[in-house]
């Protein structure tokens, strides 16, 4: 199933994500970016959308996003809604923030089924690549993303 994922990059180089830093984990500033160079990744299945999306954890001028781009590629563009369209995809994000969990934050294992426990039963069961929010450990809660790969496409 042929399907692409989104990936803007920051023009100006500065950082688009959370991240933190020192032992007292505060929160680092970024500058807002105003223009991005948007691309099309192709991907065909959730291994390979795990691959694209592993491979951007240390990128912090890079995001995922779910339109689009309507502009070609190396053109910079404001991340604006007449520049992307809406689409459907065969991926989907499932963003959990501060899910209350009051288990050990090194049982990887068991806040992933903590947090599918709470999805509708048609996700509780299917696999999915995870990656953890940079905030998590640092504010209370299971912060995760979970991307699944859906059966038919979806505007999500």
């Amino acid at each position: 199933m042929n399907d692409a994922v989104t990936i803007i990059t920051s023009v100006t180089n500065n950082q688009i994500v959370k991240s933190f830093n020192g032992a007292d984990n505060q929160q680092l500033k970024f500058s807002p970016c105003l223009e991005f160079l948007a691309f099309q990744h192709p991907v065909d299945d959730l291994q390979s959308l795990a691959s694209v999306i592993s491979g951007l954890e240390d990128e912090p001028t890079k995001a995922v996003i779910r339109g689009l781009p309507l502009l070609p590629e190396n053109e910079p563009v404001a991340r604006q809604s007449q520049n992307f369209s809406s689409t459907s995809h065969h991926w989907c994000m499932v963003d959990i923030d501060s899910l209350p969990w009051n288990g050990n934050l090194q049982n990887h294992k068991a806040m992933l089924e903590y947090a599918s426990f709470h999805l509708p039963p048609e996700f509780q069961q299917a696999d999915c690549w995870h990656h953890f929010s940079s905030s998590m450990g640092i504010k209370a809660g299971i912060r995760v993303h979970l991307w699944y790969w859906l059966e038919r496409p979806s505007l999500g």
